[in-house]
């Protein structure tokens, strides 16, 4: 794309990754329209890196989707890819933050939306993230309450005993040990 492609003031830039493998480029666009949006490029076969397609948010209520960007390659070759939204939230609970997962596998040419994580209010959940080096390891910065969460890749769990939402009325079955507080739940 061209500048002229761009909107001003859009953010374009204000986070920007590079694979592992050098092959995919992401860029945040936190600003654009009422959301924000990220940027993919792919490398061709002649060393270029060409624009591939946008990714916008699903979510309701999602604010300055792109501030934050990591991508995180396996073995395997699956790509992740983490963005960072820290002014989501809606009328009544403001600043909460959210965090978009995408995947992509080895052969495919677009990601797809794998999990949402939401924040707490205040916690402008997702100002910054990082992967460890193979992906296992999502950290989240929530600097508007002065934490860091560590999220873990479990590929142990078998998918009957994965969380899931019934009738997306949020309730959850789980199976084996269950303790919670006021913000987390824990499984065993």
């Amino acid at each position: 794309k061209g500048s002229s492609s761009y909107s001003t003031n859009d953010g374009y830039g204000s986070s920007v990754k590079m694979s592992a493998d050098g092959l995919i480029v992401v860029t945040g666009s936190p600003l654009s329209g009422s959301t924000g949006i990220v940027n993919t490029f792919f490398k061709n076969y002649a060393g270029e890196f060409l624009e591939s397609f946008s990714i916008l948010p699903l979510g309701a209520n999602t604010r300055t989707f792109g501030s934050s960007v990591d991508l995180a390659t396996t073995a395997a070759g699956t790509t992740t890819l983490a963005v960072g939204a820290p002014t989501s939230g809606n009328v009544t609970v403001s600043n909460v933050g959210y965090i978009y997962i995408y995947n992509k596998t080895l052969n495919s040419t677009s990601f797809n939306r794998g999990q949402v994580l939401v924040g707490h209010t205040g916690d402008l959940f997702g100002t910054s993230l990082a992967f460890n080096q193979n992906g296992e390891w999502l950290y989240i910065g929530a600097p508007g309450n002065n934490k860091m969460y560590a999220y873990g890749l479990n590929r142990f769990i078998p998918q009957e005993q994965q969380l899931k939402s019934v009738n997306n009325q949020n309730k959850l079955f789980f199976s084996g040990n269950v303790t919670a507080n006021a913000y987390d739940i824990i499984t065993q």
